[in-house]
Parts: structure tokens; C-alpha cells; sequence
């Protein structure tokens, strides 16, 4: 994407994404700044990252159908695989093999794959998967969601808006 980028990783410990995204962040934004030759001025990054957790079966596929897609759901291609920096495009052997190998799924991916991701999502899924963006709200069924997000400590969103005043009897 022009703007950002989607990474889906499983962390082994405790506190390794929070590290490994600062390091990759830190990398990044010192070469993208050296390239351009604007070292010391202005931000690349306007905010933390976003994570959320993700039960692996269905989910997992739907937010990696999400991810895949994105460039098309955006119209920035024809299909998914066009886009030049899609891990879709690589796993089809359309490009060649990334400098990190990427790792083997938690699910069996299904033979069709790529025509999966380039068929539209419902618009339910794509509610999900926004919801769990915007409020870091695992992605799972409601008995999982709610056990990790007690395990996760992540609070309940708070109803938008001002709370409503108690009737005087």
C-alpha cells in the first residue's frame, strides 16, 4: 500500500512484537529518511502499530484474505496478485522468494487460494476485521474473543457518546 503496510505474525513470547516492531519501525524510518535525504524532519509514522489477536482457523484465513486483498479492495489493481510488494504475488511464484522466508501457516491454505482473495469479502467479515483494527478486539468467535480478552487484559469499549443522566423519581 502507498500509505502503510499489513504484517501477520505470531510472536512466541510475551512483549517480542512490541520489540520487534520498534526495531523495524526504527530501521525503516532511518533509511526511508537517509534515502530521501531528510534526516531530522518531520515524522513517517503518525501512531503505534495495531495488533490484535486471532484464533487460527477460519479467522486466521479471513484476516489473511484481507490482507492479500487489500490493493484490490482499494483499486490500486486489477487483482491482488498484481501488486508488486504482495505475499500473494510471491507465493504464486509471480516474484522472486522475499529475503525473509516467510513462515508456514497455522492452517492448511486451500488450493483455490488466490481466487478466494480476489473475490469480494462480506461485509460482515470486513466489519469484523475493522472492528478488531480500531479496538484491538481479538478476531474469534464470541466465546474465544471474550476469553482473551480477559487473558489480554483489553477492556470493554465504552459506549460512544455521553452517558445518559439518571432519571430523578
Amino acid at each position: 500500500m502507498p500509505n502503510h503496510w499489513h504484517l501477520v505474525l505470531a510472536p512466541q513470547r510475551h512483549g517480542q512484537l512490541s520489540r520487534f516492531m520498534q526495531r523495524l519501525k526504527i530501521t525503516h524510518v532511518r533509511r526511508w529518511l537517509e534515502h530521501r535525504r531528510c534526516v531530522g524532519s518531520g515524522h513517517v509514522y503518525q501512531g503505534r502499530f495495531k495488533s490484535f489477536a486471532c484464533q487460527s482457523v477460519g479467522h486466521f484465513l479471513t484476516l489473511c484474505r484481507y490482507v492479500e486483498r487489500n490493493p484490490l479492495r482499494t483499486k490500486l489493481v486489477a487483482r491482488a496478485e498484481d501488486w508488486p510488494f504482495s505475499s500473494l504475488r510471491t507465493r504464486l511464484g509471480l516474484d522472486k522468494q522475499p529475503m525473509i522466508p516467510f513462515a508456514k501457516w497455522p492452517v492448511a491454505r486451500p488450493a483455490d487460494w488466490h481466487k478466494r482473495v480476489n473475490r469480494a469479502q462480506s461485509a460482515a467479515e470486513e466489519a469484523a476485521l475493522r472492528k478488531s483494527i480500531a479496538t484491538a478486539k481479538p478476531l474469534g468467535d464470541e466465546k474465544w474473543t471474550a476469553k482473551h480478552r480477559k487473558r489480554l487484559g483489553i477492556a470493554d469499549p465504552k459506549p460512544i457518546g455521553r452517558p445518559r443522566k439518571a432519571k430523578d423519581l
